[in-house]
Order: structure tokens, then sequence, then C-alpha cells
């Protein structure tokens, strides 16, 4: 006869999950907050009280380089939005207000509803279901735009003297 020896039964254990690893943040290249840190003082530049003298000499003093520079991130973040804005309905013919790109178009410029942008303004344009257009106009006269086409987009800019603002060939 063969001796049988019994089997072990091992106890059961619950299954403990492990945590998560923790979430990854992406950091804010600092190029993107020093640009958010000049839209911020250039709209602070005239608080606090004073008199008119103090609002206009700070006025006065800012780089006309530097609204070029503005107009130019409120186009990139424009079109963030406007993507964002079509994600779901597969067109970009109804994102071309404020209202319709929601939070995702907060900008430093304001947003021209009507399409045409004044100095310090953006706008989204020629909405169709494939495409659209972005124009900012600086604050100095220099235009800067996005174009939205089936194959990319084509950066353009018109310039009113100097500074340029980085506009060479109609490009920037």
């Amino acid at each position: 006869m063969h001796d049988v020896l019994p089997s072990r039964v091992v106890p059961h254990r619950p299954v403990v999950p492990t945590p998560a690893p923790a979430a990854r943040h992406r950091r804010t290249p600092p190029a993107v907050l020093g640009g958010l840190a000049l839209a911020g003082l250039l709209a602070l530049g005239g608080c606090g009280g004073g008199d008119d003298a103090t609002t206009t000499d700070q006025a006065t003093s800012v780089d006309p380089r530097q609204y070029d520079a503005i107009a130019k991130s409120s186009v990139r973040n424009t079109l963030a939005a406007v993507e964002s804005c079509a994600t779901g309905t597969r067109s970009y013919a109804r994102c071309t207000t404020a209202a319709s790109l929601g939070p995702a178009g907060s900008i430093a410029y304001s947003f021209a509803d009507d399409g045409r942008p004044d100095g310090g303004e953006v706008a989204v344009q020629r909405a169709t279901r494939s495409r659209y257009r972005v124009l900012a106009v600086s604050p100095s006269g220099n235009r800067f735009a996005a174009t939205k086409t089936p194959t990319g987009f084509i950066r353009s800019c018109t310039s009113k003297g100097s500074p340029r603002g980085g506009c060479r060939n109609g490009s920037w």
C-alpha cells in the first residue's frame, strides 16, 4: 500500500490592491509662465489709483514687441480652444464666439465675437466644417493669423512699420 500524503491547504488570502503610482504633473514651461505673467502685468498696469500721468507713463513704457508676443500667444491659445470645441461636433462652424469656446477660450486678449478684432483683440473668422482662421491684432498695429486647412495650419502676418513682431515675408 502506498502512503498518501494529505495535500496542503493554503488558507485564502484576500487580494490587497496596491496603490496607484502618484500622478505625474506636467510642468508648465517657463516661457508660458513668463507670457502669462506678462499678460497679467499688462492687465494690471493701470490699477492702484493715482493720477492719469502715472497710468500714461506706464502704458508708454511697454515695449511693442511684448504686445506682438502676446498677440501670437493668443492666436495659438485660440487655435487650441477651437480644436477642442470642434472635437464633439467635427465642425468648426459653431466655434466662433467666446461662449462657444468656453473656459478653454481664456486668452490674454479680448475676444471679438463679431469676427473683426481691433488692437488687443483676437477673433475666429470664416469658420466652416473643415476650415477656420484665427486673427489677433496687436496694439502695435501688427496682425497675426493662423488658418486651418485640410492639410495643416498656415501662419501669416502683416506688420505696420517697426517693430515687425517677428513678421518676415508675411509669415511668423
